[in-house]
């Protein structure tokens, strides 16, 4: 196999500028066309920021293969095959090489490709011309682009459209048969041994019989090597073949918090023509009343979502996600949600390596026409084949609230747009009711070996068709502590799995300024508003108002703090929750795709905010808690409270430590207690009652200090700050 690639500099041109007809010509001249990078977005371009809607891209270039009939002088691959292939185009294509029509295609994430065998000149000028567009929505309730996020989001960018060539392009020249794909799927797996099924689709020009030959290696362990050859009778056309394997004392993929990230290399060669290599996991994962089961082993969810890496795909480096990746572990997370969208590979090949499972969403995100669905049918089933030899994707999803939203202000939404958006959340609509269902039974038939969910936030009918909870307590439903009361009120259904809750926040200072350097008093509120995301309203009434402060520094801190508290808040409610009936819980979300005033722990610039602490530390596998204390008390009242111990590791604890102080406003202990107690495994436990009353004359800040002493373990502490005051409106 050879491969070329053609990424690099391109002609390109808005289409409205040029007539197609002319273009496809070889005397065509381009001289006065604009060049751009391919992979890119056009839109980085500074003469294509406006954004035109469709434009051509033209390449030329020279291929030095053998012609198919003098095949017999190439000793390295005989009867020559020739494929031009796209890794990925935003959003709709059409290929014409040297004059000729190859084909359309729709779709920013499946690779795409043509026999070009007959079509391409040899040892002389070629011309490739493609036709790209992605148009703005016109109707954001009736979308026709499968994007999800990178379209339409109130985390982006408005400005932003993702319209572009975005992965490479390749010429790959094989002999006649090819590999179209491949899949390992484990059929049964246990610690002395499994057996895997490889699955491989390969396309032969002609008749013939091929030697094909199968190596299965450790990739990240020591251990066996197993090779097997064979010969194999082809027909033309597509052919699937199967091949059944024992692997013994198998290596089994983990998460991280779990056990090791196990991976083996699947190399399939056809000798002289062509090869497949990939990496997979031994592991088994399902889903039980929203409960997560990791090969068996139930596990606690801890996680956040994932917005694109950056708004410009093609610009996120394998070092980004590293770094992302690594920030996500370091905060005791083992889940991370896709959110309504397909990623970079290099994604996915770090989570397989570090040991994260994936929620993965179909990229569908609210309201879509009806005339998607076919188109949204062949979609699913490419994103499962694209990704399904991960072994760190745990599920598939496959509509992010499919329901009506806001068309315009979600801080000011009209009582008859209200009452909508509420029948098409609770009765009825066509995208969660009729399209979801339909997408559920496709992609159950592409993959049985994952869990499906039909769609994420939905809150059922009476809670009948009820899905994972998205829960916004203290920004859109009421305060923060009106969350408890909903749980109670839902019968706790509303805690089985929760993907999304949060508050927005700034980002750090000096980052902000690259938003807007003005000084607090004299900052764009509108323009934060509509270009950068900022819920003004929404942050004044539940978060911090700007007035309050001189300085936009400590407002800035404010919001930080609110934001952090609220996550502490609810990542402490869901955790008391484990398992009676909470199966996990998803923060929203980790970082920006674009810079911007979000509900991320991490801004664009990778820099954590003071949530992102907080969240890790509210996420230690090993974790000491008390009962959320009241906004306010009074003297010469009683506090009292519950301690908690959580342990999500799959190991026993013995003679652990815990220590408890009431420290006064001056910081001196007023109450001290310790105790030395064993912890389960994998368990969630009372182990203290305390009470205390406050003295006569107590006034401000009072604290409760928790901490967590376990033997070779790093050392847990948590607190709560307790206001005291006789003051009314403190």
């Amino acid at each position: 196999m050879k491969k070329i690639s053609l990424s690099g500099v391109w002609k390109i041109i808005p289409s409205q500028k040029v007539k197609k007809d002319d273009l496809l010509s070889p005397d065509y001249i381009d001289t006065t066309w604009l060049e751009i990078a391919v992979p890119s977005h056009w839109q980085t371009h500074p003469s294509l920021e406006y954004y035109p809607e469709e434009v051509y891209y033209r390449k030329k270039f020279v291929y030095s293969g053998v012609k198919p009939p003098d095949a017999g002088s190439d000793p390295e691959i005989a009867d020559p095959v020739v494929r031009l292939r796209f890794k990925g185009v935003f959003y709709y294509c059409k290929v014409w090489l040297n004059g000729e029509y190859l084909g359309s295609h729709e779709g920013y994430f499946s690779p795409f490709s043509y026999e070009i065998t007959d079509k391409i000149y040899y040892n002389q000028e070629n011309i490739l011309v493609c036709e790209v567009s992605c148009p703005w929505e016109k109707d954001l309730g009736n979308k026709k682009i499968i994007s999800g996020v990178l379209s339409h989001w109130d985390c982006k960018d408005p400005q932003a459209q993702p319209g572009g060539i975005w992965q490479d392009v390749e010429l790959i020249t094989t002999s006649s048969a090819y590999f179209e794909d491949g899949e390992v799927i484990v059929k049964s797996l246990s610690k002395e041994g499994a057996k895997a099924l490889l699955k491989t689709e390969i396309i032969s020009s002609i008749e013939q019989e091929v030697e094909i030959n199968y190596l299965i290696s450790p990739y990240n362990f020591e251990g066996k090597i197993i090779e097997i050859k064979e010969r194999k009778g082809l027909k033309k056309g597509l052919n699937t073949l199967f091949k059944e394997v024992n692997i013994d004392n198998p290596q089994i993929w983990w998460t991280y918090d779990q056990g090791r990230p196990n991976l083996y290399n699947l190399k399939v060669e056809i000798p002289n023509s062509d090869s497949l290599t990939f990496n997979f996991g031994l592991r088994k994962v399902e889903f039980k009343d929203w409960h997560f089961y990791l090969n068996g082993r139930r596990i606690f969810i801890r996680g956040t979502n994932y917005a694109p890496a950056d708004i410009r795909l093609s610009e996120a480096k394998k070092e980004l996600y590293e770094k992302d990746f690594q920030m996500i572990k370091d905060a005791n997370m083992n889940m991370v949600r896709v959110h309504a969208h397909v990623d970079k590979e290099e994604l996915y090949e770090v989570c397989d390596r570090e040991g994260i499972l994936l929620w993965q969403d179909f990229p569908l995100q609210w309201g879509y026409a009806k005339s998607i669905e076919s188109e949204a049918k062949k979609q699913i089933k490419e994103m499962i084949n694209l990704l399904k030899n991960h072994p760190s994707i745990a599920l598939w999803c496959c509509h992010n609230e499919p329901f009506l939203v806001p068309a315009t202000d979600p801080e000011a939404v009209p009582v008859w747009e209200g009452a909508k958006i509420l029948f098409s959340v609770f009765v009825y609509n066509w995208n969660k009711d009729v399209l979801d269902k339909r997408l559920e039974k496709e992609a159950k038939e592409a993959d049985g070996t994952r869990p499906v969910i039909k769609a994420s936030g939905l809150w059922g009918t009476f809670w009948r068709g009820m899905t994972d909870s998205h829960l916004y307590f203290g920004w859109y439903q009421g305060k923060m502590q009106h969350l408890r009361l909903a749980l109670r009120l839902s019968g706790y259904r509303l805690s089985r799995f929760i993907t999304e809750y949060g508050a927005q926040s700034f980002p750090e200072l000096k980052n902000f300024q690259e938003i807007d350097p003005s000084p607090l008093k004299e900052i764009d509120w509108k323009r934060l508003k509509k270009r950068y995301l900022l819920q003004k309203v929404l942050m004044e009434k539940k978060s911090a108002k700007a007035k309050e402060y001189t300085n936009l520094s400590d407002y800035i801190q404010a919001t930080q703090e609110y934001q952090a508290r609220l996550n502490k808040y609810h990542i402490e409610t869901f955790r008391h929750l484990k398992y009676s009936p909470c199966g996990g819980t998803l923060q929203f979300m980790f970082t920006d795709c674009s810079p911007g005033i979000s509900w991320s722990i991490v801004d664009y610039w990778r820099t954590p905010k003071l949530s992102y602490q907080t969240v890790k530390n509210s996420f230690n596998p090993l974790y000491i808690m008390a009962d959320w204390p009241k906004d306010k008390y009074k003297p010469e009242k009683r506090y009292k409270t519950n301690i908690y111990l959580i342990n999500d590791k799959q190991e026993e604890f013995t003679q652990a430590k815990v220590y408890l102080k009431v420290l006064n406003p001056e910081g001196k202990a007023v109450l001290e207690k310790e105790f030395t107690l064993n912890i389960e495994k994998d368990s969630l436990k009372r182990v203290d009652e305390l009470s205390w009353t406050f003295p006569k004359d107590a006034k401000g800040i009072f604290t409760l200090q928790l901490k967590l002493d376990v033997p070779n373990q790093e050392l847990v502490e948590n607190s709560y700050p307790l206001k005291v005051s006789n003051r009314r409106g403190d």
